[in-house]
């Protein structure tokens, strides 16, 4: 920015031309001495006067130039001067202001990161059983067709189900309820759907004899923690137990499950909560997002979960609600 091209400087010139003059004139009639006093005091004035407005160009159209770098994509922000005035505040509020739309920008690359791989995860999975449809409806047994036919339609309808509940969470627009929650009577909710399925299997579920209570979402706990007996359901054998303990505390209160199943590998552990992940030790055609939604779930109640294999065998869900904020 060139200072003399500046629409504002050319009306100072102007103002202070004409004040000068006026100075100068009368400072001379009043005698030489005077007139050449005020000129050259009137000329010290232009020149600090132009040095400072220089100066304070010079920063400001660094400023702009290096705004404009990083809107084109340069890395560097560095741009706030030392010194104190009113060009550090301003250049201060725009690094912040930068700093805040940059985070911003990677957030929502991020989140269209994300959800283009949801959405070529989802559209993989509702593919699956609907090219199986078509393969069905090819054959000649009517009877087999519909039935086959059937089944693949309730796994469309609840993955979509699924989705819907895991979309809702993650943009955030569900509100938990804050209630008081009895571990047994949440259990005997989540075990009214697999009662039938575990009688016909052999598998007892043992509650704890003594109850533990939290605080959150009673129907959110209970597609949680349905989605974990559900798993260990998958991997227990005919017969045996499934095993649920509780210990509360002052910071927190925590249910373990156990089952005596396979357990998991030690490569799937790490990634046994992400979405669609299959372990190596998977026994079922389940799709990989019901441990993901329970995740989700017991973080939105102020809590964590964690998985591990028993020494013995079989695995085991650690959940830990918390009555305050971990530290």
């Amino acid at each position: 920015m060139r200072l003399l091209s500046n629409p504002e400087w050319k009306e100072f010139l102007k103002g202070y031309g004409v004040i000068t003059l006026l100075w100068i004139v009368g400072g001379f009639l009043k005698g030489p001495d005077t007139g050449i006093y005020v000129m050259g005091v009137c000329g010290l004035l232009l020149v600090f006067f132009w040095h400072y407005t220089k100066k304070r160009h010079k920063a400001l159209s660094a400023l702009s130039v290096r705004l404009n770098e990083i809107l084109h994509g340069e890395e560097h922000l560095d741009f706030v001067p030392d010194e104190e005035g009113e060009l550090s505040v301003l250049s201060g509020e725009i690094y912040k202001l930068t700093i805040q739309l940059r985070e911003q920008a990677e957030l929502l690359q991020k989140e269209k990161s994300y959800l283009k791989d949801a959405l070529a995860d989802i559209s993989h999975q509702i593919k699956t059983p609907l090219t199986t449809l078509r393969l069905i409806f090819a054959r000649e047994r009517e009877a087999d067709c519909r039935q086959e036919a059937k089944n693949l339609l309730s796994r469309i309808e609840w993955l979509l189900e699924v989705l819907l509940k895991t979309a809702k969470l993650e943009s955030g627009t569900i509100n938990f309820s804050q209630s008081k929650i009895s571990v047994k009577e949440l259990f005997r909710k989540v075990l009214e759907p697999l009662e039938i399925l575990m009688e016909l299997r052999g598998v007892k579920l043992v509650l704890p004899r003594e109850d533990a209570f939290y605080t959150g979402d009673f129907y959110w706990s209970v597609e949680a923690f349905g989605n974990l007996l559900k798993n260990c359901l998958e991997h227990t054998k005919e017969g045996e137990e499934i095993v649920v303990s509780t210990e509360e505390n002052p910071w927190y209160t925590m249910i373990v499950i156990q089952d005596s199943g396979t357990g998991f590998s030690e490569t799937d552990v790490p990634h046994l909560f992400e979405r669609f992940y299959q372990g190596k030790n998977v026994t079922t055609s389940g799709v990989g997002i019901g441990l993901s939604l329970a995740k989700q779930i017991i973080q939105r109640q102020n809590g964590t979960i964690q998985a591990f294999n028993q020494p013995e065998g079989g695995a085991e869900f650690q959940i830990r609600i918390y009555k305050s904020y971990p530290m």
